[in-house]
């Protein structure tokens, strides 16, 4: 797998990371067998569970369905329950118990594939969460399961973000889609995003990083004619220098870096779906002394490989 690698070893030339950018899409590419399984599998699952009770469909969301997923990126899974011919009651009392249906089911021995590590996240995130791999297979894929009622692409905000950052990455150059993904790559590797283990403290999530990439490359016009190393080196340095605590960042519409006093948000970074909220309102000053310090790692590495010049920083 392309995660083993190190980045570090291929952040020489344009070419070469280039290459390292087509081998990591390549290794997510080798996993969309797996995906495929995981679905059909869900499919039977959820039939047991929901039968004819309700219309639904299964449908993804996340970094997988948006195109900036790395190998080890877990797989987003939402059932779309229709809101037509359901009892009026509470979200959570429709939408609880059916989860907790399905993971009594997963636990259950299926000729087709091998499903561990069941965890219960129904109370705190709303889905069931497991690992799932084909018999007489060695790859494991992590799989987030929810459920919504209504449309998803109305009222699930992870969905509407997903769509947005799609249609974001399909309108521009590739090495936009692979900045972002060498940028998730590099911030989990030196351990400022949060990798689906331990606490998130000091660190942000891969969304975080994504949408962080776009309002960088909204803001600098010459990100489409520039290299992916002239990008990747400039992304870093960058966000080094930035004064967060004075800007609203917005990856999606308006002033990619506004102003705005000071205050007890240490970073201000716009949901996707428009709504105007700060994505990053639980950032502490403490949380955002460890991203500078890493973002100083890695510029004062990229600089000594001679990839950053700090006359030439944009």
């Amino acid at each position: 797998m392309c995660e083993q690698r190190n980045i570090e070893k291929y952040v020489v030339s344009e070419e070469v990371l280039e290459d390292y950018a087509d081998m990591l899409q390549d290794d997510v590419t080798m996993t969309s067998g797996m995906e495929e399984s995981v679905i059909s599998f869900l499919m039977q699952a959820w039939m047991t569970v929901i039968g004819d009770k309700f219309r639904w469909s299964l449908k993804s969301f996340g970094s997988r369905r948006a195109g900036y997923a790395l190998p080890s990126s877990d797989l987003d899974i939402v059932c779309e329950l229709s809101s037509t011919g359901r009892p009026r009651c509470g979200f959570n009392d429709i939408t609880f118990p059916l989860l907790r249906a399905l993971m009594e089911c997963l636990k259950r021995d299926y000729a087709e594939c091998i499903i561990d590590r069941v965890t219960d996240t129904i109370e705190s995130k709303g889905t069931v969460s497991f690992n799932h791999r084909r018999r007489w297979h060695t790859g494991v894929l992590a799989v987030d399961a929810t459920i919504w009622v209504g449309d998803v692409n109305l009222g699930h905000s992870p969905s509407r973000i997903t769509t947005t950052l799609k249609n974001i990455f399909e309108e521009r150059p590739k090495h936009a889609l692979q900045l972002a993904q060498l940028v998730v790559e590099r911030t989990k590797r030196i351990e400022v995003c949060w990798n689906r283990r331990g606490s998130i403290k000091g660190k942000l999530k891969s969304i975080h990083w994504v949408l962080l990439t776009m309002a960088f490359w909204r803001a600098h016009p010459q990100c489409e004619s520039s290299s992916l190393l002239t990008c990747f080196g400039q992304f870093f340095a960058f966000y080094l220098h930035l004064d967060f605590e004075c800007a609203r960042i917005s990856a999606i519409e308006g002033e990619p870096f506004a102003g705005r006093p000071r205050s007890d948000e240490a970073v201000f970074l716009f949901d996707a779906t428009g709504n105007g909220r700060n994505n990053l309102k639980w950032t502490t000053s403490e949380d955002l002394a460890n991203i500078r310090q890493a973002l100083r790692d890695i510029v004062l590495f990229l600089r000594e490989k001679n990839v950053l010049q700090s006359s030439e920083e944009w």
